[in-house]
């Protein structure tokens, strides 16, 4: 700060700025500080209200960038007072040099004078934060220019100040490197602290050696080798091996001797802290010498995507590196998704354009096994046990089996790990397949059971199962045992459905069931839709995504449709379309490539595989015709509901099913046998609230003979059972009625009786 200051106006508003950083525990005084400070004069308030400059917006923006400004430092136990920057000198040195070159000024309040070249002081500071505030709310170097011109028609203000302000700058020893400090010179060595050297990284002890991968590591080194373009992109589904490809290739650079080193970029410290003006500009130009300097560099940017963002207000890092791509001054490796590369890369085509797109695939499940036995060594140094070949062999049964949102080898891997910390923690030396079983439990939330038990138990005793579940509906629980046993057996043709079945019958007869009792044990995951929803022609948009052009198109995820995402995030499952009939025919068509190559492509070019799915179909058709009862002349052998079917379905796409089975329907027989189990289930739950439920025959009698007459299967009995037996039990209970008498004991006689 200058010792001396002849201007009284400017001292006062220097020390209430000094005051206000000290009060703030900063630990430095910035000219935003003075900024703030002049903004909160009364006098300076009514000038910007009076020529309608958002005064509040001003003021508001200054104090969030005091209280958010990354320099502050709180002390718990001591605070020091702040150090002065040298553009408060520069600041002082701007007002004072207005002062005299406007001292004889004639007809200006001296307060407005005061105004006028206060403004000017932080305007004529460019790449201050100061003056981007100002600027965003439209006040520029013309504002005071202006302000001058209306009581002065000499030189204008800024021309008078500007040259002078120059000399000082020039002639002061303490102020010379200002300029430096508001537009630094580009340090080659600053470019380091941004880099990851990965050369170091794979030359370390700790690192786990890559497997496989060859062809890939070899393709890599072709690109680089190149003349032109000497780029390259690694796009490929998130943990199927991006990054360790780049370590291996750094690794095999190593090995033959290159003199080729590969960094990192380091986003996180690249991003941070972009508060200033051509901040990112500096940065990006830093990083560029730094590596032309290293020489035989290569630089790799992981999620390389993120560059190519651009919300309106940051600079696209991208555009800053066009050039640079273009004319080989650096070489660049990236990695990204299919679903960010195609969201944000393929809209640059300039940029895109300068890099070899290779596609990562997922290793196969083979593949994965070999690279689980060679890295298991590491996480066994690691937790200070063994994993016995059965335990590897399980890793892998179980991911392939329950785990479809992640990819391989990640999904080993996680595995691998978690049941390495596992069996770390409840002190284990040894790791078997049990152990894998129980951790895999707890990760999937699956049933120990459901896991524990051998594919051949499932299948050998599914039938009996699901006959267990599924009353009066023998003959259809053997066609859809018999066809999913088909299925596993590996005899089926490759590129089609694991199985695609059409359910027909009345409603309530048990087809959505057979659907929920069969991913129950195969324990693999149910995706049901509700075909009524896609009645409109335009609704195939919801399976597949919009078409190009139209809301959503290209939104990543959201724009490959529902259907795409749900088999993408679940590639083994059942797919359940529920009254299929009720679709428009464009749906019945896109499931005729479904069920004939097993693939499905989103409007984006997304392909799913539909190899694993056990694809169903119900429907309701010709069940109304199906309960008339002839009249006349007519062959017995003509099933109206098959004809019906025949007629909503074309040749193409019933040829193309698999099975169509046909259910039953349902007996008195049967319906009390149906009506035992929902009471049944009832009881259950009433057990874990320690209230002891029977029923007598009674009641079942009264529920089936009420839900015959219907006509609608098991799903009306089970609305009465909700409506009229559960809704009073559980009113019951919440009124405390069975707090001490803990006894129901269901029966009727004209009237549902709830006895003790």
């Amino acid at each position: 700060m200058l010792n001396k200051n002849p201007n009284e106006y400017l001292q006062k508003l220097i020390v209430k700025s000094y005051k206000n950083a000290c009060d703030r525990e900063h630990s430095k005084f910035l000219l935003e500080h003075i900024l703030y400070s002049f903004l909160t004069e009364d006098l300076t308030k009514k000038f910007f209200i009076d020529n309608n400059y958002d005064y509040d917006n001003i003021l508001i923006e200054t104090n969030n960038f005091l209280v958010n400004f990354p320099t502050i430092s709180y002390l718990e136990h001591s605070y020091d007072k702040p150090s002065i920057t040298p553009l408060i000198d520069l600041f002082m040195h701007a007002f004072l040099t207005g002062v005299k070159c406007n001292s004889e000024l004639s007809g200006m309040p001296n307060l407005i004078k005061n105004i006028m070249i206060t403004l000017s002081s932080f305007l004529i500071l460019e790449h201050t934060y100061s003056e981007r505030i100002l600027n965003s709310n439209n006040i520029t170097i013309e504002v005071p220019v202006k302000l001058y011109q209306k009581y002065n028609s000499e030189e204008l203000l800024h021309s008078r100040i500007k040259p002078i302000l120059d000399k000082i700058l020039e002639d002061t020893p303490e102020l010379s490197d200002i300029r430096e400090t508001l537009q630094p010179k580009t340090s080659h060595n600053e470019g380091d602290k941004y880099l990851i050297n990965l050369n170091k990284k794979v030359s370390s002890k700790d690192w786990i050696k890559i497997v496989g991968r060859e062809k890939e590591i070899d393709l890599l080194e072709q690109i680089i080798l190149r003349h032109d373009k000497p780029n390259a992109v690694l796009v490929g589904n998130p943990g199927v091996g991006k990054t360790k490809i780049i370590e291996g290739f750094a690794k095999k650079e190593i090995e033959r001797k290159t003199n080729l080193t590969v960094y990192q970029l380091d986003t996180l410290e690249f991003t941070s802290n972009l508060m200033l003006k051509g901040e990112i500009e500096r940065r990006v130009l830093s990083l560029v010498n730094t590596l032309k300097e290293k020489g035989n560099a290569i630089l790799y940017i992981d999620e390389i995507h993120n560059i190519c963002m651009n919300d309106g207000q940051n600079v696209n890092i991208a555009n800053l590196l066009k050039p640079m791509l273009t004319s080989n001054t650096i070489k660049v490796i990236g990695s990204t998704t299919f679903e960010e590369y195609r969201k944000y890369m393929e809209k640059d085509e300039a940029f895109t354009r300068r890099f070899y797109k290779m596609v990562i695939e997922e290793p196969s499940f083979e593949e994965t096994h070999i690279i689980l036995n060679k890295i298991k060594k590491n996480y066994e140094e690691y937790y200070g046990l063994k994993y016995n070949k059965e335990s590897i062999d399980e890793i892998m049964n179980l991911t392939n089996k329950f785990i479809f949102d992640k990819h391989y080898p990640d999904k080993a891997i996680d595995l691998l790990d978690m049941v390495g910390a596992y069996c770390k923690h409840n002190n284990k030396d040894n790791i078997e397949p049990t152990d894998v079983q129980k951790v895999i439990s707890k990760m999937r939330n699956i049933p120990l059971s459901n896991i524990s038990q051998s594919e051949e138990d499932i299948y050998l005793h599914l039938e009996e199962r699901l006959k267990a579940k599924i009353f009066g509906q023998d003959e259809a629980v053997q066609s859809a045992s018999d066809a999913v046993i088909i299925s596993r057996s590996g005899l089926r043709e490759t590129s089609k459905t694991a199985i695609s079945l059409m359910l027909l019958g009345d409603p309530g007869v048990g087809k959505t069931e057979l659907c929920k009792q069969l991913s129950e044990i195969m324990s693999i995951p149910l995706i049901r839709f509700d075909m009524s929803e896609y009645m409109e022609e335009h609704s195939v948009s919801k399976l597949i995504g919009s078409p190009p052009g139209y809301k959503d198109s290209g939104d990543g995820k959201a724009g490959n449709g529902l259907l795409i995402n749900a088999i993408d995030e679940n590639p083994h499952c059942i797919l359940l379309l529920d009254e299929i009939e009720k679709a428009n025919s464009k749906v019945h068509n896109l499931l005729l490539q479904v069920m004939d190559n097993g693939k499905l492509t989103s409007s984006m070019g997304k392909q799913v595989s539909f190899e694993n799915v056990f694809l169903i179909m119900t429907s309701n058709v010709g069940s109304q015709n199906s309960n008339k009862i002839g009249i006349g002349f007519g062959s017995s052998e003509d099933n109206p509901s098959q004809k019906d079917y025949e007629l909503s379905f074309l040749p193409e796409f019933r040829n193309r099913i698999d099975k169509t089975i046909t259910f039953n329907k349902l007996n008195e027989d049967v319906m009390k046998q149906i009506c035992e189990k929902f009471l049944n289930e009832l009881k259950e739950i009433l057990d874990k609230k320690k209230i002891k439920f029977s029923y007598k025959d009674s009641i079942i009698d009264y529920i089936v003979n009420k839900t015959h007459t219907k006509e609608n299967g098991a799903r009306e009995m089970k609305h009465i059972i909700t409506n009229e037996i559960k809704n009073v039990i559980a009113k019951n209970i919440v009124f405390g009625k069975y707090k001490n008498k803990n006894k129901i004991i269901l029966s009727y006689k004209n009237k549902i009786c709830f006895g003790d």
